[in-house]
């Protein structure tokens, strides 16, 4: 994804993956907890609503780290993933609010049940001091047998064998269907988070170079590094600028990636074009050994002088100059 270099925002990115790491830890930790505890699904709201807000704390402190100096396709994926985070603390609410409410109707229920019971008994002289102690007596029996009945209501929930007759598939369902849906919504937040480079190595690369146009220094041009990503994930711009009156321009940048990171240098110019729309863009690749762990890098690409005049093999014309 288009994403403004790393040492503009660092200390809001490190923020930013240190959270997003704690998020994915803590749902694999409750993913592999579930398979050895047939009961812990009870506690599945508590586990990915702290997931679900780590997540969106990483989100959030990303976009506000890099509100000052951004790209427009940095902010698509923010939105994208912050939408992924919000619906994910949205789905875990409405799981606790589901989890409170059903205890809420166990009680209602029970009591309902009891009072029910006790119907016929109500009919008693509310005047008379025997019939107030016959009253609270009943109310206090009342009320021990609603405890009770919550109590023994409970613990069959809880204690309930997973090879009942009636519903022996039920529970088993449950909590694999739980689990598969968790794997998922995990498996896309890492996916999310990775591709956002809250993931993976912090690793840079520098590059300079000097642009001609036939005997001229070719000034004002426009220059970007980017990390170069294929599929379709969009590639990360890691600095850009533009050449100075003699043509001169140095870049340098860092991405966090898991494999080694691919800078290449974008020039778009408009020598020998005439009035052709759009500009003339050339792609040059850094080599590997170029890239430096870390933020600042440590070797320098020397590009040497570039004669944009001549025809260039894989050569395109740009007219928004995004990648």
């Amino acid at each position: 994804m288009g994403r403004i270099r790393v040492d503009k925002c660092c200390c809001g990115l490190t923020a930013a993956r240190i959270f997003a790491v704690i998020a994915i830890i803590w749902a694999v930790l409750f993913i592999g907890l579930a398979f050895i505890h047939k009961h812990l699904y009870r506690w599945e709201p508590y586990f990915f609503g702290a997931s679900g807000i780590f997540q969106l704390v990483a989100a959030v402190l990303v976009l506000v780290a890099c509100t000052k100096k951004r790209d427009d396709l940095m902010v698509l994926q923010l939105i994208i993933q912050i939408l992924v985070v919000v619906a994910l603390v949205i789905f875990t609410c409405m799981m606790l609010y589901g989890q409170f409410n059903s205890h809420s109707r166990l009680q209602t229920s029970v009591r309902k049940l009891v009072t029910n019971v006790h119907v016929g008994s109500e009919h008693v002289n509310e005047d008379s001091r025997e019939a107030e102690e016959t009253r609270q007596l009943k109310e206090a029996e009342q009320n021990k047998e609603i405890e009770k009945l919550t109590k023994l209501y409970s613990a069959a929930a809880e204690d309930m064998p997973l090879e009942t007759v009636k519903c022996k598939n039920v529970i088993p369902e449950r909590i694999s269907n739980n689990i598969q849906m968790r794997v998922l919504i995990t498996l896309s937040t890492l996916i999310v988070s990775a591709s956002a480079g809250l993931l993976g190595f912090t690793q840079s690369a520098a590059v300079r170079g000097i642009l001609m146009c036939h005997d001229k220094p070719a000034a004002h041009v426009s220059v970007k590094l980017y990390d170069d990503d294929s599929g379709p994930d969009l590639d990360d711009l890691m600095d850009q600028g533009e050449s100075d009156a003699d043509g001169r321009f140095s870049l340098s940048g860092s991405e966090s990636e898991f494999t080694t990171i691919d800078p290449k240098v974008n020039i778009y110019h408009d020598c020998d074009d005439a009035f052709t729309p759009c500009q003339r863009r050339i792609s040059i690749y850094l080599p590997s050994k170029y890239v430096t762990q870390g933020d600042t890098p440590d070797k320098v690409y020397d590009a040497g002088v570039i004669q944009l005049a001549g025809h260039f093999s894989g050569e395109t014309r740009d007219c928004l100059h995004r990648v």
